[in-house]
């Protein structure tokens, strides 16, 4: 990747084969760190914008990376957060660079400042187009409510995720994938983060998300009852 950071072929490849060398071990995510694997990764992002191949197989190669604590600080340091952003603004129609970038920004958000830099970084408006772009994409749509959950943890992303229509979208995900208990258990816990904020739980009413939540409740009692319930009481 060092000699041949010209050729977008070399760096697509060797982005996914540090992806899956990368995809158990925690060690091995390490030692890819240690070497310069992330900056490298992030540089090919950089230098091939328009080529979605690479920036596709880029943002699953640090997903994979991104597990250990020091890795994810690393991504952030290096100008991941931006580049896997600007990969969702610059490939909209994309639905795989839509679904590795959303995973990506789900590892890194973990971490609340890096929660609050995809914020910055206008990741919240790209994450919401991208479900409303590609609706019908299950995978998607649970990678983006899973990162929506994880974000409004955070107040302020509360009203940031408001603001992009983030409420809408997630109700449409789970009326469009009602047999995907993955989309309802992340879309569920979302809006459950997002309603403890007064001012949010009375945006959340206006869109009317009652049935939605039942049928979720009703149909994977398990996986999103406490959480539908939990809104619903609220409403």
């Amino acid at each position: 990747m060092r000699t041949h950071h010209d050729s977008v072929e070399v760096q697509g490849q060797a982005c996914s084969a540090l992806g899956n060398l990368a995809a158990f071990e925690d060690c091995t995510k390490l030692t890819i760190a240690s070497s310069g694997g992330i900056e490298l990764i992030i540089k090919a992002m950089e230098m091939h914008p328009g080529h979605p191949d690479t920036q596709e197989r880029a943002c699953g190669a640090l997903f994979n990376i991104a597990f250990p604590k020091t890795n994810k600080d690393i991504i952030a340091s290096a100008g991941g957060i931006s580049a896997i952003v600007k990969a969702m603004q610059t490939h909209p129609g994309d639905v795989n660079i839509q679904h590795h970038a959303c995973c990506a920004l789900w590892n890194l958000a973990g971490d609340m400042q890096n929660s609050i830099h995809i914020a910055s970084e206008d990741g919240i408006p790209a994450i919401v187009k991208g479900m409303a772009t590609h609706q019908y994409h299950p995978k998607l749509q649970h990678s983006a409510s899973g990162l929506l959950r994880t974000l409004a943890i955070n107040s302020e992303n509360k009203f940031h995720i408001a603001s992009a229509g983030g409420v809408p979208a997630l109700i449409d995900a789970m009326e469009m994938h009602p047999d995907s208990s993955h989309v309802q258990k992340e879309a569920c816990g979302a809006l459950r983060n997002l309603i403890f904020h007064p001012s949010i739980c009375h945006h959340v009413r206006k869109h009317r998300p009652h049935k939605a939540l039942e049928a979720a409740a009703d149909k994977f009692p398990l996986e999103c009852s406490d959480s539908a319930y939990s809104v619903l009481d609220r409403l």
